[in-house]
């Protein structure tokens, strides 16, 4: 679960950004997932079509010329080595040492830039180390007086989560920083995510027999928990408080009882002060969070249900205006289709999918939502439905019915929703040979079709599966 709710928020964000297209981009990226220094360079090779040599030189100069550049004093052959130097691909990994020299330059624009790069070039194992101690050195004011530097070095750690613990202090002080909200607000995301990682690691480590890692993770929790817990309480920002919910749904429960006691009389708080200030998002993600940490069963199946009813359910405005709770509107009410609703479900969808398993009961109206009349939440549910991982009859035979190249943009989401659920059956193979006949077929979703055949008959790395009838 802790795994998904990061893919889950990840999509819904793409989600939301994408315009509603008519059809489906030729590109289809089935990886959403962003490439970190710890890639396998065998899955980078086979995901190539064909190997592109890098060149020898650019701009008549050699890589070892230009990383000399980096450390000469005239600053903007400098920047123009960084912008270079990302191009010469195997073996730029070089110019770490002297990338890391510039962030310590007193000229704002090569830090940024030694920043930027930083994030282009590859990374040995060695330097690893070296690299998230510079960018923590960049987080902390003391050091870094530019809150726009400080925001650089939160988007380069983004590269290193799974190596980023010794940046957690200098992340928690960027949450401080009441001058720059987006500063915070990207601080908040890597500290969660950051918290998921190490707890994923120390508990391998753990059943593999380090006695340490259970002590390691207390540290760890209480620096993750409590940094979350003030910008629930402190920072009245809408997008930083929606980021710290779904970390906390992400997390799940600290260990700490007393901590997390705070923290459920907390995410009760913001789920009267969501639904009291219009703000249903805040209270969809707080409910999420509740289940991801309540014990108690059917307080976990209350709150699921509670965010079960934003998928088929709106809030009119007239409803809104009036005093106390607001009141559920019914999915054939017609203010539901209003582009505010919009939104409200998606979150609604994801919220779910990211619980995984956890919400297989809300499967059914998760199913219903595959009819929405908007595309993105059509989209929103079909991602959710792939997070959760059933693949009963119903849900195969529900985004199965949705591939229908009149409709490209509905039918590619129920597509990829299928290939995450690695649906291998030779039915569906026989509908996409089918569909992909038609001469005046979109040409994105004949792509798409291709490419998710190509990929689902693929061994299963998990459990080795035959095309089933």
């Amino acid at each position: 679960m802790r795994v998904v709710i990061g893919a889950c928020v990840l999509c819904l964000s793409v989600l939301v950004s994408s315009s509603v297209a008519q059809s489906i981009p030729e590109r289809v990226v089935l990886r959403i997932l962003p490439q970190t220094h710890r890639q396998n360079p065998s899955e980078a090779k086979e995901e190539k079509e064909e190997k592109v040599e890098p060149p020898t030189h650019i701009g008549g100069r050699k890589l070892a010329d230009w990383i000399n550049l980096l450390r000469g004093e005239d600053t903007s052959k400098r920047a123009e080595a960084m912008m270079n130097i990302p191009f010469f691909g195997e073996g730029n990994e070089r110019a770490v040492p002297a990338l890391l020299d510039c962030l310590k330059h007193p000229d704002l624009g090569i830090r940024n830039r030694a920043l930027a790069t930083l994030r282009l070039v590859g990374i040995r194992p060695a330097d690893v180390k070296p690299v998230i101690n510079a960018l923590a050195a960049r987080l902390n004011p003391q050091i870094e007086s530019s809150a726009h530097v400080r925001y650089e070095a939160t988007v380069t750690l983004r590269r290193f989560i799974e190596d980023a613990v010794p940046a957690l202090d200098g992340l928690i002080s960027c949450t401080r920083d009441r001058n720059a909200w987006e500063l915070r607000h990207s601080a908040i995301a890597l500290i969660w995510r950051i918290g998921v990682s190490a707890r994923q690691r120390l508990a391998a480590e753990s059943s593999a027999g380090n006695t340490e890692s259970g002590q390691q993770w207390l540290v760890i929790e209480k620096k993750v928990y409590e940094a979350l817990l003030d910008q629930l309480r402190n920072d009245r920002n809408y997008q930083i408080r929606l980021e710290t919910l779904q970390g906390l749904a992400a997390l799940g429960a600290p260990e700490d009882p007393a901590l997390l006691n705070r923290l459920l009389s907390e995410l009760n708080a913001i789920v009267s002060f969501a639904l009291n200030s219009k703000q249903r998002p805040l209270a969809i993600w707080a409910y999420a969070a509740l289940v991801s940490m309540q014990n108690e069963k059917e307080a976990a199946k209350e709150s699921l249900v509670r965010i079960a009813r934003h998928l088929s359910y709106g809030l009119t405005p007239e409803k809104e205006g009036k005093k106390g709770s607001p009141t559920l509107a019914k999915s054939d009410d017609p203010e539901f289709t209003r582009a505010e609703n919009l939104q409200i479900r998606m979150q609604a969808a994801m919220a779910l999918g990211g619980l995984g398993e956890r919400a297989k009961s809300q499967v059914p109206a998760l199913i219903k939502m595959l009819s929405d009349k908007e595309p993105l939440a059509v989209g929103a549910a079909c991602t959710a439905l792939a997070m959760i991982g059933d693949t009963s009859e119903g849900v195969v035979e529900a985004l199965t019915q949705m591939i229908d190249p009149k409709d490209p943009q509905r039918a590619g989401a129920a597509v990829m929703a299928l290939v995450q659920l690695r649906v291998k059956r030779q039915s569906l193979f026989d509908k996409f040979l089918e569909i992909r006949k038609d001469p005046k077929l979109d040409r994105g979703l004949r792509v798409l079709l291709e490419e998710a055949e190509k990929e689902l008959k693929k061994p299963d790395p998990k459990k080795p599966q035959k095309a089933d009838k």
